[in-house]
This record gives structure tokens, sequence and C-alpha cells, in this order.
């Protein structure tokens, strides 16, 4: 495990990095497995907003044999604290290095962010080529609605996952737990929908399947039906949200298949925000 704890006193912050979430999930890492770590290029009070990484969090933690763990980049301060302590960056409720998970999925919300993917690579240790990764690496996986240029951070990246992820998580979950090799994973997850391989297809991105056809076959679509409603992982009371409100999804993308279409059905009633002003 990563102990930091001597550094929070020397950073703007230290809330920032503690964890004490209400609604998190604390799985023992070395009690599943398959681990996932989902990460958000940008700082805490940003990334603890977003309701995407949430829904990834909740369906995998619900998976027996998974965990999942997140991790948000650093302030400058920290950041180089741990370069100057030779730290890498870590699982924000597990505290083990990022490049001890199976696979490290970052989401891309912005191309504001694309140099900040390369910082969480070269701060967590992994290489920040893939070509440079070995067995010893987690699987780099982004995703998010700035995956659709994927172009720019192809030689860095080990699969881009195009379209709904909640819809192929459980999938991608399994492929880990059932090969061990970072070779068959990548073959694997090839043969998944939406998930582009540039190590293993080259950079032609019209042979990515966007549609999702198989979706009402795959045993994610059932699990999403049972777990969409539940969401996992508050944020600190003393920590404010950089979009201190409660978002709700009442379209998005396809809704027949988009699990966040049954959240919604469940939740769209309940709107927490601030008074408005006239």
């Amino acid at each position: 495990m990563i102990d930091i704890e001597h550094l929070l006193p020397l950073v703007e912050k230290p809330s920032r990095y503690i964890d004490h979430e209400i609604n998190a999930t604390r799985k023992v890492f070395d009690d599943h497995p398959v681990h996932m770590l989902f990460a958000f290029p940008d700082v805490y009070e940003l990334g603890i907003s977003h309701l995407g990484l949430k829904i990834l969090y909740s369906i995998v933690n619900a998976l027996p044999y998974a965990m999942a763990d997140r991790m948000y980049l650093p302030w400058v301060d920290l950041l180089e604290l741990l370069k100057k302590n030779q730290i890498p960056l870590f699982g924000l409720e597990s505290r083990r290095a990022a490049k001890d998970f199976d696979l490290l999925g970052i989401t891309l919300q912005s191309e504001l962010t694309f140099t900040n993917v390369l910082q969480t690579l070269h701060s967590s240790m992994i290489p920040v080529f893939s070509k440079d990764r070995t067995e010893d690496d987690p699987i780099v996986m982004v995703g998010g609605p700035c995956a659709t240029n994927p172009l720019p951070l192809a030689p860095f990246i080990d699969v881009f996952f195009l379209g709904e992820a909640e819809d192929a998580i459980v999938e991608i979950a399994e492929v880990l737990k059932l090969h061990p090799k970072r070779a068959e994973r990548l073959e694997q997850l090839k043969q998944i929908d939406g998930c582009w391989v540039p190590e293993l297809v080259g950079f032609d991105t019209s042979r990515v399947d966007t549609e999702r056809s198989s979706v009402k076959q795959s045993s994610s679509a059932a699990f999403a039906d049972e777990t969409s409603a539940i969401l996992l992982s508050g944020y600190l009371q003393d920590e404010e949200a950089g979009f201190d409100t409660s978002r709700v999804e009442t379209e998005r993308g396809s809704v027949k298949q988009s699990s966040s279409a049954a959240f919604a059905d469940e939740t769209s009633a309940i709107l927490l925000a601030g008074n408005q002003q006239d």
C-alpha cells in the first residue's frame, strides 16, 4: 500500500487524497482476481461529479470477482512531492499503486486533458508509450466523448472504447478474469464491440463497431438492468465539488439500449440543486 500521510501537511488541499467518502466501496484488493482502476485526469473536485465514472465503479464493484477503485490526478504540489519521493499514483480507496491493477481506465471528457493523460501514466510509473509496456503493466483503456478522436493518443493507449462503456464493462471484466496474459487480453478485447486496439488493428478506425448490435445478447445488458439504479461513491462533505449538483440523465445515446435510461426512470424525480435566482 502507498503511504502519503507524511506528505499531506505539505499540500494545499489534503482532503483531495484522504478517501473517507460516504457510499464508497472498499473491497480487499487481494480477495478479488480482477482489479480495475477508473481515472479522471484532473483534480478531485472536478472528477468527483462525473456520473459516468460512478456508474462503471458501481457496476464493477457489484461483481463478486472484481473490485474497482478510483483515481484523480493530484494537483501540482502533490505531484512534485510524489516525484521527489518516487511514489507512484494510487487508487483512492485501496492505496494500491496504479500499475498493480489489471486495467487502468481513463475518461476523456475534453481534449484539454490529453496532456493530463500522459501525466497520469508518467506519474503512475507506467510506460507512456504502449509499445514499451510488459506483462507487469496494466491494460490502459480510454473512453468518453473524446475517445471518438483517438489518433492523437493512439501511440500511448492500449484500447480505445467508443460508445457507452456501461453496456460492455462486464464483458471487459470477464476478459480480464479469463485471460491472464497481456497479449490474450488485447486479442479478446478487440472482439468486443466498440473496442479499438491500435496495436492489433492498426489505425483504421472504420473497423470499429460503435452500434453495439449484440447488446441484447450481452451479459452486461441484463446485469445493468439489476444495478443501474444503484450508484456508489459520494464525495467528502468538507471538500467542495466543482459541480455541486446531483446529475440525472433522462437520455443518453441510444435510450433503448443504454443502462443510464433505466437509471433515469428510477431517479428522474429527484433533483438536488441550489435555489435558482430570478
